[in-house]
């Protein structure tokens, strides 16, 4: 994996302001966690990040393949993304390791539609009319559908997860860097200039009360 390269003043500036907008989208639930996750690429890419900004993006775009299957380091990628999981063999009875390459907007939408398909599923109200003992209605249907959507919902919300402790911190990393102290000069430099040229007559009282 490269090394980080130190970024620019000007660029870690950005990245706090855009590490505590991430943390707020996420907190909150404000926009899609696809959407929230292009912008933490963004936040590595400001923070020269190229191993966690690939990582975003492929967490968007979805892992690639090749005729030959899946390369080493897209591997190494999506395990850093937590996307690996186990399975046993039937036959062998072998564990083996794999990782699902599906994106997250795939993700979202695999939800989206298996709760669709959840309510088209509902037996009809007809209990009356009787059914053989080993059809139970859409039981089989919905059990299929629930698992569906039982793993979209908890690889996203591994995602989430990944998205959320990478802002969280590198939010704290720069916060005591000192550039949150130059964030908060230039508010207050601007906030100093709209006041004396909103309100002239409070910056000489200030300069009064100062001047005692």
């Amino acid at each position: 994996m490269a090394d980080r390269t130190p970024s620019t003043r000007a660029a870690l500036v950005e990245a706090l302001e855009l590490s505590g907008i991430i943390l707020k989208n996420l907190e909150l639930s404000e926009i899609p966690l696809s959407n929230i996750t292009l912008k933490s690429a963004r936040l590595a890419r400001l923070l020269n990040d190229s191993v966690y900004e690939e990582v975003f993006q492929y967490e968007v775009g979805g892992d690639p393949t090749h005729p030959d299957g899946v390369p080493p380091h897209i591997f190494e990628l999506a395990s850093l993304a937590g996307r690996q999981y186990s399975e046993r063999d039937r036959k062998t009875k072998e564990i083996s390791e794999y990782f699902y390459l599906e994106s997250i907007n795939q993700m979202e939408e695999t939800l989206r539609i298996s709760e669709n398909a959840l309510l088209a599923a509902q037996d009809p109200d007809d209990s009356a009319a009787p059914r053989p003992f080993e059809m139970k209605g859409n039981s089989f249907e919905r059990m299929g559908i629930r698992n569906n959507h039982a793993q979209a919902a908890n690889r996203l919300s591994k995602s989430r997860a990944l998205v959320y402790k990478y802002a969280l911190q590198r939010h704290y990393e720069l916060q005591f860097s000192g550039i949150a102290d130059d964030v908060f000069s230039r508010i207050r430099l601007r906030v100093d200039g709209a006041v004396g040229t909103i309100v002239p007559s409070a910056v000489k009282n200030l300069q009064r009360f100062t001047n005692i």
